[in-house]
């Protein structure tokens, strides 16, 4: 039974994480992540955040911008070799990529079409949330 959700937004300077458990966060971790320098990074900052984290199975949801920094030919290229990562790491776990106005999608459920609705879209997430939340409003992120 999965007790938690994990928010994760990989960034390429940084890669944060929230955990919510009943609705509510209960913990935010930071770790900086140098993407633009490669993929080892990505692990060794997502491995340094997993120990951190419950041990309970979790649910894991993903937003990025880190699509964007240089070690990619192009933003969707980006989006793949991010999410094909995450889901290496996360093995075993329900892991679901924020889509923008497509809600989430489970990672092994991505298809090419969903690579401009995914790439940059942690935004559009905290935005949608607190829109739902409060109405009208201006988000600054």
């Amino acid at each position: 039974m999965q007790t938690s959700t994990v928010g994760w937004d990989i960034g390429g300077a940084h890669i944060k994480a929230a955990i919510a458990r009943q609705g509510r966060v209960t913990a935010v971790i930071q770790h900086p992540c140098p993407l633009w320098k490669g993929m080892a990074y990505l692990n060794d900052a997502v491995n340094t955040i997993l120990d951190e984290l419950p041990k309970a199975p979790c649910r894991h949801v993903i937003t990025m911008t880190g699509e964007l920094v240089d070690l990619f030919d192009n933003r969707a290229q980006g989006v793949v070799r991010i999410i094909a990562a995450m889901s290496a790491l996360l093995t075993n776990s329900d892991l679901q990529i924020y889509a923008g106005q497509s809600g989430f999608l489970s990672a092994d459920l991505v298809m090419p079409e969903h690579y401009p609705v995914i790439a940059s879209a942690n935004w559009l997430a905290s935005a949608s949330y607190v829109a739902d939340r409060l109405g009208d409003g201006l988000f600054i992120d």
